[in-house]
């Protein structure tokens, strides 16, 4: 477990703890400022009377030269866990949807130690639905090393690239005409085929009852409960031969350029990569 204290002017402290991957705890809840948009997402919290603040995109470091971007804020309360997780990367649908094609299992990809996302393009690229991007968190031992070596000796292996020193990216192609992967970038849910059903459920280790399964039979009690989520003053009109997940949105599925961490020379206001 990683965590890192920081004292401040006042002598009261703020905790970072290292989650996995994608989460960092903060805590506890901050004292002063919470700045929100007007849809009450958080932006930005402040400690000490701007002594130390964490905004959206802001660098922190958690453990030995261990930098980590911010995505989004999510406060939490009202438990024993009062504070906020610090979201570094938030999972793509075709993390859920598409990367469990590669095969195996989570474990397999070492889900809860290493892995950051899943993209199928990326912006510098320009090549949505192409190829399939795992980004992962780099660490300089023996176990990553062979790690990198199943990566690379897997068939649909292209390249090997590095945003920034703290990640790697691994490209893999979609091959031409796989049918699964193309209905399901198309939001067609229901019309994957059985066996590609049964990988993406075996991959995540999701209940054959549980809601994704559900998700790929257009089940009726799912729908109900879409349908009263969704509506608000009066109840909404949901097709019956509607799918019961909602597509693909592009730029959310595509590694884009601001994810790098970058940092600011102290002499100028150059921007350049932290490694």
């Amino acid at each position: 477990m990683v965590i890192r204290t920081i004292k401040l002017l006042d002598d009261t402290a703020v905790t970072l703890q290292r989650l996995d991957p994608r989460r960092i705890r903060l805590f506890p809840l901050s004292p002063g400022e919470e700045i929100k948009d007007v849809d009450g997402t958080i932006n930005s919290v402040d400690y000490g009377n701007g002594d130390f603040s964490i905004t959206i995109g802001s660098v922190i470091e958690v453990g030995r030269k261990s930098k980590y971007k911010v995505d989004s804020i999510q406060k939490v309360e009202g438990t024993s866990l009062d504070g906020y997780y610090l979201i570094i990367n938030t999972l793509t649908r075709s993390s859920q949807l598409i990367m469990p094609f590669l095969g195996n299992t989570r474990k397999a990809y070492a889900w809860g130690k290493n892995f950051s996302n899943c993209f199928i393009g990326t912006e510098k690229k320009g090549d949505y639905a192409l190829s399939i991007y795992l980004l992962y968190r780099w660490e300089p031992d023996i176990d990553f090393v062979k790690f990198e070596k199943e990566m690379l000796s897997h068939d649909w292996y292209i390249s090997q690239t590095d945003p920034d020193l703290q990640h790697v990216m691994y490209e893999f192609k979609i091959p031409d005409g796989h049918e699964d992967i193309s209905r399901i970038i198309k939001g067609e849910y229901s019309l994957i085929s059985p066996k590609g059903k049964t990988q993406i459920l075996k991959f995540h280790g999701a209940p054959a009852d549980g809601r994704l399964a559900k998700v790929f039979s257009k089940d009726l009690t799912l729908r109900e409960e879409l349908i009263i989520e969704l509506s608000e003053t009066e109840r909404v009109q949901l097709p019956y031969n509607a799918e019961l997940m909602s597509t693909f949105t592009p730029e959310k599925e595509v590694y884009l350029e601001k994810y790098r961490i970058t940092i600011k020379k102290n002499s100028d206001d150059a921007v350049n990569q932290v490694w």
